[in-house]
């Protein structure tokens, strides 16, 4: 599994546990809807033109291991998914209940829902481009389309980053 939610999404939510009702609970805090890497990757896609090749979870490692230098960013993490591909594999369709968080979180006066996938992608491409880990930004909304409500993407950004 695997959950994209921004910290600051969750860190409103924190009275969460001060609202009656909600001592001596679980709450698994996810996002409220399941999204899966092929959902990111599109949205990557869609908002840098990066095209994305996929892998199996068991092919993925030795492309990792080949394509992997030390002065990649995941480098330190190369020993760390080399020794858990299978329990990354073990954990691929386990699901968390978040219904009892989101009851909890929609009961609190300070509670506030999920950004979507596509905006919570959007700042973390935002900062990697800042931070120069990737060379080409996300590109800018201009405006709704009133014919379909789609996002127009029109306006790439396109630089290499110092």
């Amino acid at each position: 599994m695997f959950s994209l939610s921004p910290w600051g999404s969750f860190a409103p939510n924190g009275p969460v546990s001060t609202t009656p009702g909600t001592a001596n609970k679980t709450y698994h805090v996810t996002r409220d809807d399941y999204s899966n890497m092929m959902d990111i990757t599109r949205l990557i896609t869609k908002a840098t033109g990066r095209q994305f090749e996929r892998f199996s979870l068991p092919d993925f490692v030795p492309e990792l291991i080949r394509r992997c230098r030390k002065e990649d960013l995941l480098f330190p993490l190369l020993d760390f998914l080399v020794g858990s591909v299978d329990n990354i594999s073990a954990m691929e369709f386990k699901r968390y209940d978040s219904s009892c968080y989101q009851m909890a979180r929609d009961a609190s006066a300070w509670g506030k829902a999920d950004p979507s996938l596509e905006d919570t992608v959007n700042g973390i491409l935002k900062f990697m481009y800042r931070k120069g880990i990737i060379s080409v930004a996300a590109r800018k909304v201009n405006a709704l389309s009133p014919s379909d409500g789609l996002v127009d993407w029109t306006d790439a950004i396109s630089a290499t980053a110092s």
